[in-house]
C-alpha cells in the first residue's frame, strides 16, 4: 500500500515557541506503523532536529525513522538519517554573503554547513534564538570560509536591519524568505522546501503519492502551494493562511491528527 505523505514544518507548526510538541503529535510520531509517511521539512540542521525531538522524549536512542527536508531544502535525508543530497552556495556567492554579514555588525548571523553552524556577531537576541532552536554553534573565524554553506540566517529584532539585509542579499542570485518576523533566511537560488520535497520524493520513488503539507512562514510557501491539501496553524500570518486549505488549532488538537484524517480519508475512501 502506498501511504500518503504528511510533510510539516517544525517551528511554529509542529513545535511551539517553548520548544514543545503537543502530546497528541508525540503519540502519533511514536506509532510503529503510522497510516502515513511523515516528512519534517524545516530550516534547521539535523542535530537541531534530533535535539528538539529528544527533549520531547522522541527517538532519543535511535536515528530519526523518517525522511527529512532540512535547511529549507538544501539538505535531504532518507529514513535513518542517510544523506541523499546537499545543495550549497556557489563559492563566489558565498563570499559575497559573508562580506555582507561582516558589514552588518548590528545583527547576528548563522552560517549553516552540512554538519556545522558558524555564528557571527554575538548579540543577545541572536544567541537566544540559537539556543531556542537547539543549534550547536561555533564562532565564525577566517577558517569558516573554507566550509561549504547552504543557508544563512540573519537574526534581529530590528525590522529595519532585517529589511536592509534582505534587500542587499536579494541583489545576489539567491532565494530569501522570512521564517519568522525576526529571522531572514538565505539559500541558493531555486533551493526551497517545496523543491527539496519534490527531489526527495523522486529519489525515494514516492512521487506519485498524495502530499499533505503544513507550515506557517514565508519559507513554507512553496511547500504549501504544491500540496494536494495544505494546513496552517491559526496563529500563522494572514498571507500564509490564505495559501492553505485548512487552519488548525494546534494548541487544542496538535498538528498531525487533522492532517492524517484528511490524508487517509482522501487516499483510502
Amino acid at each position: 500500500m502506498q501511504l500518503p505523505i504528511v510533510c510539516f514544518d517544525l517551528d511554529g507548526t509542529l513545535v511551539d515557541a517553548e520548544g514543545n510538541i503537543h502530546p497528541n503529535d508525540i503519540a502519533l510520531l511514536e506509532l510503529a506503523e503510522p497510516p502515513v509517511c511523515f516528512i519534517p521539512a524545516t530550516g534547521r540542521s539535523l542535530g537541531s532536529v534530533c535535539r528538539t525531538f529528544a527533549r520531547n522524549g522522541l527517538f532519543m536512542n535511535s536515528a530519526l525513522p523518517f525522511p527529512l527536508v532540512l535547511q529549507n531544502g538544501a539538505l535531504l535525508y532518507a529514513a535513518g538519517e542517510k544523506r541523499l543530497e546537499y545543495f550549497p552556495f556557489d563559492e563566489s556567492i558565498q563570499d559575497d554573503l559573508i562580506q555582507l554579514a561582516l558589514d552588518s555588525a548590528n545583527m547576528t548571523f548563522l552560517f549553516l554547513a552540512e554538519d556545522e553552524i558558524h555564528l557571527l556577531w554575538e548579540h543577545r537576541f541572536g544567541l537566544e534564538a540559537a539556543r531556542r532552536y537547539d543549534f550547536a554553534t561555533q564562532p565564525f573565524t577566517p577558517q569558516s570560509r573554507l566550509q561549504k554553506f547552504s543557508k544563512v540566517m540573519g537574526i534581529s529584532q530590528s525590522p529595519e536591519a532585517l529589511e536592509d539585509f534582505a534587500v542587499r542579499a536579494n541583489a545576489l542570485p539567491v532565494h530569501g524568505a522570512y521564517s519568522m518576523a525576526e529571522i531572514y533566511e538565505i539559500n541558493p537560488r531555486h533551493v526551497n522546501k517545496g523543491r527539496g520535497l519534490k527531489i526527495l520524493l523522486a529519489e525515494l520513488g514516492w512521487q506519485d503519492r498524495p502530499v499533505f503539507t503544513a507550515g506557517d512562514g514565508e519559507n513554507d510557501e512553496e511547500l504549501l502551494t504544491q500540496a494536494f491539501r495544505s494546513f496552517v496553524p491559526m496563529t500563522a500570518p494572514v498571507n500564509i493562511q490564505n495559501l492553505a486549505s485548512f487552519q488548525v488549532d494546534i494548541k487544542k488538537t496538535g498538528l498531525l491528527e487533522p492532517m492524517i484524517f484528511a490524508a487517509t480519508q482522501i487516499s483510502f475512501s
